[in-house]
């Protein structure tokens, strides 16, 4: 039975463009519980993966608004903005004193509340104001201050989910992620998709009980026991873009020898170029098959995998919440190499494959890899098992949205004092 309340969720760009490829699964049980969704997707974002005119397809209860492109305000609008709004004066009248004087954390601030007046005022023309609405944030950026505003004009609830770089400070320029005391506050629930992300939002003791895990998930897989190949099959999945580290891999690659390899990389992104041209110069030896397969949608991915035996699938990325593509594998049983980064360590571990230091060197990463490769055939179907084992515990997307949809109709419905 469809929940009489209107589900509004703020994306970074999906479903256009290739970004955001893990809500997908999300949005097939939120679109079984509520009767209607309106997504309003972003479409000016730094990386190209999320900005395009090709939409993906979404349940038949699923509206879709592209939010029209930002424009920086002028130095009026700015100056009149800044007298009459509560939301700046209290960002920048409580930030630390080391950072209160920096010009560049002042911009941030500015930018993140201009942008989130943008969407705010391009979604509040499309709701109805006499309908129960839930306030979605995908994301922990400047989208939930926009979602702050509309329920401050509309009934309902807000909520945001946070991931790795809208909850690690550290991540981002001057360390700083503006409006983060604001969002503790208003917000009626925080999720993070990790227990390290709780963690840190949480340090400073601020409004502990609205900050809660609710972890991603994906559908089950073709658990397979029966290798045919002595060739070592690698897959890895990501954009092509710094974070995630495809160099680091490549170079790691590069160092083996004595093994047979075929690795094959999913995923696009603006240094394709360039880590195109570092494979070619690295990886252009007698035991190294590789190719680069681009974008692929989740449906294709899945049947891909669900056709294909890997051995072990690669992840050396700086920074994650808790990688999507970790559990993807993991629902066919395929062990894991992964650096210990955000929430990682949470799914990957020495029993379902090999967990890294945050920044491994080539040679660690070349270590591991051969040091499965050469594990009885038996050790090897353990760590598979357990692999499999790991997802269906942490990482179901049946029990996990079940429980994230459980949790979002918990919340009450009150008013916010409209700032």
């Amino acid at each position: 039975m469809h929940n009489s309340k209107t589900l509004i969720i703020l994306t970074r760009g999906f479903p256009y463009g290739s970004g955001e490829a893990f809500l997908e699964t999300e949005l097939f049980f939120l679109s079984q519980n509520y009767g209607k969704i309106l997504i309003f997707a972003q479409t000016d974002h730094i990386y190209s993966e999320f900005n395009s005119d090709e939409m993906r397809e979404v349940p038949k209860n699923v509206s879709v608004e592209k939010i029209n492109t930002y424009k920086k305000p002028t130095p009026l609008k700015i100056l009149k903005n800044l007298l009459l709004t509560n939301f700046l004066i209290s960002e920048i009248t409580h930030l630390d004193i080391h950072i209160i004087f920096n010009k560049k954390v002042i911009r941030t601030a500015f930018q993140y509340y201009f942008k989130a007046v943008h969407n705010y005022n391009f979604i509040k023309r499309k709701i109805n104001k006499n309908r129960n609405n839930l306030f979605y944030s995908y994301w922990s950026f400047e989208e939930p201050l926009t979602m702050i505003m509309l329920k401050n004009k509309f009934k309902g609830v807000c909520f945001a989910r946070a991931h790795g770089g809208d909850v690690y400070e550290q991540l981002q320029e001057n360390n700083y992620l503006p409006f983060r005391k604001i969002y503790l506050k208003k917000l009626d629930k925080i999720f993070t998709v990790s227990e390290k992300g709780q963690k840190h939002i949480t340090k400073h003791n601020y409004f502990i009980n609205k900050v809660a895990v609710s972890k991603l998930g994906t559908l089950p897989g073709v658990f397979n026991l029966d290798k045919t190949e002595n060739v070592l099959k690698i897959i890895s999945i990501g954009a092509l873009y710094n974070i995630k580290r495809i160099d680091l891999l490549i170079n790691s690659i590069s160092l083996i020898n004595s093994i047979p390899i075929r690795w094959i990389h999913f995923g696009t992104g603006p240094d394709k170029q360039e880590i195109h041209t570092l494979a070619k110069n690295k990886l252009n030896k007698v035991n190294i098959n590789y190719n680069f397969e681009g974008f692929i949608n989740n449906n294709d991915l899945r049947s891909f995998l669900n056709n294909n035996y890997f051995d072990v699938s690669l992840n050396t990325s700086s920074s994650e919440g808790i990688a999507v593509s970790i559990m993807e594998t993991m629902s066919f049983g395929i062990p894991c190499i992964a650096t210990a980064v955000g929430g990682t360590p949470e799914i990957v571990n020495n029993e379902n494959g090999y967990l890294l230091t945050e920044n491994p060197t080539p040679k660690e990463v070349a270590e591991k890899i051969m040091q499965y490769f050469w594990l009885p055939t038996e050790q090897k179907q353990n760590k598979r098992i357990h692999a499999y084992q790991t997802w269906n515990e942490k990482h179901n997307a049946e029990k996990n949205y079940n429980f994230f949809i459980k949790e979002i109709n918990s919340l009450k419905f009150k008013s916010v004092k409209t700032e």
